[in-house]
């Protein structure tokens, strides 16, 4: 039986529009918010899976495996401006450590790291504003607390002004994450002479596993196409 290849940046990427494009339409404040999180982290999932896709069918040490498993265990940014060390194809950087796109891209899986750990270690400034008695389900009193009110707009990451107060994103927020991933996935293109069906494509291969074919995803029937 022939099989194809999974392009997991290609639904990675599709996701993230897809996102996009619900959270401006929707009208609940807190779907929004739903939303626009998970746009922050997929465009993570979306660059990992893009220089992932570039490196399994680029690299020079395909075949060296000890050389091979070294870069896969870096870190996407380290890969990014790493690649055109140990690929064929491409003789420049894709990204520098100098650019406001390197600072971003650090920034976004910064951000994403904070949340899948889940360390609590993220601190937002706060204004007491008096306080306030709480009572458990059973009606027993907890004592006075703190009454806290988070002021909006004050504590933002440097690069990309993304809110570190997760509830307090908006559509440019969402918007910035889209472009930094099509710009990378720009550079990529132009650095290794690829066109868009390069990337967003799948691979036949025959029952041998050789590969015998790519076919541009929009023509294969029940794959996400949210813009057909």
């Amino acid at each position: 039986m022939e099989e194809i290849t999974i392009n997991d940046y290609y639904i990675h990427f599709n996701d993230l529009k897809s996102l996009l494009k619900f959270a401006k339409e929707e009208k609940e404040k807190w779907k929004k918010s739903l939303f626009l999180r998970q746009i922050l982290l997929k465009s993570c999932f979306a660059l990992e899976a893009l220089i992932n896709q570039i490196l399994s069918q680029f690299s020079m040490f395909k075949n060296e495996k000890v050389i091979f498993e070294h870069f896969e265990k870096l870190s996407a940014l380290e890969k990014l401006t790493g690649i055109h060390t140990i690929c064929d194809g491409v003789k420049s950087p894709i990204l520098e450590k100098s650019e406001n796109l390197y600072a971003q891209i650090k920034e976004l899986f910064k951000i994403r790291n904070s949340w899948v750990h889940g360390k609590g270690e993220t601190h937002i400034p706060v204004k007491q504003d008096g306080t306030m008695g709480w009572i458990d389900h059973e009606g027993n009193s907890l004592g006075k607390f703190p009454v806290v009110i988070i002021p909006k707009g004050i504590a933002l990451n440097d690069a990309t002004k993304i809110p570190i107060n997760p509830f307090e994103l908006d559509i440019k927020h969402g918007q910035v994450c889209l472009k930094i991933v099509q710009e990378v996935e720009r550079r990529v293109l132009r650095g290794f002479s690829l066109s868009l069906e390069d990337v967003h494509s799948l691979t036949l291969f025959d029952e041998k596993g050789v590969k015998i074919g790519v076919s541009p995803i929009k023509y294969t029937w029940g794959a996400y196409s949210p813009e057909e």
